[in-house]
């Protein structure tokens, strides 16, 4: 596992998920990237940009080593009670997929854990300006990722 296929699986996680994955016009419409969204006008998306990871030891030449990249997470909506609502549901999709552990690998089911990722950390969400004119509304918060890293 490294920081780019962890953000994969995320996204993954993320997009065959309830809600974004049924009905409610508003979350099925989520585009998830895993790049900074420059210049996007785009709504509703929900971008992961890597941000660097701690100056901890990773224990270089070990059998097993643990990642763990910092991310921003930025999402882009119309008004910012609908950036906010987006935030809790991708909290709480990646919540419920810890918390449904059974084992069976599927996605919502324990799907993250299967693929050696320990914890994903989400800061509080905040509003920050994304253009001048206000016609896209942003909120950003911090996320951290711990994962395996391959065996050496």
């Amino acid at each position: 596992m490294n920081e780019v296929d962890a953000i994969g699986e995320i996204i993954s996680v993320l997009s065959g998920s309830a809600p974004f994955s049924g009905s409610n016009p508003l979350y099925s419409a989520v585009k998830f990237v895993p790049e900074y969204p420059l210049l996007s006008m785009e709504t509703p998306t929900v971008a992961f940009s890597p941000v660097g990871g701690s100056n901890r030891p990773r224990g270089l030449g070990t059998v097993q080593r643990i990642g763990r990249p910092n991310f921003q997470v930025d999402v882009l909506a119309d008004t910012s009670l609908e950036a906010r609502r987006i935030f809790q549901r991708v909290r709480q999709a990646i919540q419920a997929d810890y918390e449904n552990g059974d084992g069976s690998g599927l996605i919502g089911h324990g799907y993250l854990r299967g693929k050696l990722i320990k914890s994903v950390t989400f800061g509080e969400p905040r509003s920050a300006v994304w253009d001048e004119a206000g016609r896209v509304q942003r909120v950003l918060a911090d996320m951290t990722v711990q994962y395996l890293e391959e065996e050496v």
